[in-house]
């Protein structure tokens, strides 16, 4: 087997090397998956480290990869496991990929899971939680900025939009650091793994698979809101009462901001 490519800074290549790491992230896809032989989809495989220990854990694999290089080395790698259909190489920018028609041509997988770029990896979190029917639980390596702020409670510093909607979606179970060492090359920043999956009680105006228009209208009501984080809600929203519009948006747990959107209060 030739080399494997060397990363490329177009696509904000960091490839994890740690073995550790790995096996903890295959653990929380495998528990998640539930079955052997279940299909899970791995966004940016890069040269295979993850998908090997997949693999390995008699999980069926579809990778979605936009580098070239990364497939063909991919498909030499990985040729008797994509013969025997345990593993499927897939050209696709993650950022884009359509979920509902690749679900829709008759491909379903219970678990999603990668090491995102971290220029567009909550574009892509998002993304597939919007539109993929069939995924129930991810499990996806970030920047620990970003992993920090999807995980934030009211009050804190890094609470914000991306927080407000995954509480009100997923239930987070767990999250890990993994340090710039963990990866060739190493990143100039510390990296966390986070397993979520989705509420089950999720509220029917803000479910993101049935109710789209819903959760991209409160979506935006939340970015007016933190795009002016230093001011009282009232400045924003006059119709808010006299006590939540004195507060700033980093005062209102998830709960209160849902309950006050839906009673008309966020115009």
């Amino acid at each position: 087997m030739k080399t494997s490519p060397k990363a490329d800074k177009t696509f904000g290549q960091h490839f994890l090397v740690n073995v550790g790491v790995v096996q903890k992230i295959v653990d929380s896809v495998a528990r998640h998956a539930g079955v052997a032989g279940a299909h899970v989809v791995e966004i940016g495989p890069g040269p295979g480290a993850l998908t090997v220990a997949l693999l390995e854990r008699g999980l069926r694999v579809t990778a979605l990869e936009i580098d070239q290089r990364m497939r063909e080395h991919l498909a030499e790698r990985f040729a008797a496991e994509i013969a025997r259909g345990q593993l499927k190489v897939v050209e696709a920018d993650a950022t884009s990929f359509d979920w509902a028609a690749w679900e829709a041509s008759g491909e379903s997988a219970r678990v999603i899971c990668g090491n995102l770029p971290y220029n567009v990896g909550t574009a892509i979190l998002f993304g597939a939680l919007q539109r993929s029917a069939q995924a129930k639980a991810f499990c996806f390596m970030l920047q620990k900025e970003v992993v920090q702020r999807l995980c934030s409670g009211s009050g804190s510093k890094d609470y914000g939009v991306p927080s407000v909607l995954l509480a009100l979606t997923t239930h987070v179970l767990d999250k890990f650091w993994v340090n710039p060492g963990s990866f060739n090359p190493p990143p100039k920043v510390d990296s966390g793994v986070m397993t979520y999956v989705r509420r089950e009680d999720v509220d029917p105006s803000l479910d993101p698979l049935h109710n789209g228009a819903g959760f991209e209208e409160f979506s935006s009501k939340l970015r007016k809101a933190f795009q002016a984080r230093r001011k009282m809600l009232r400045k924003a929203f006059p119709k808010l009462d006299a006590e939540s519009g004195s507060k700033r948006p980093e005062d209102l747990d998830p709960e209160t901001w849902l309950k006050l959107w839906k009673e008309g209060y966020l115009e």
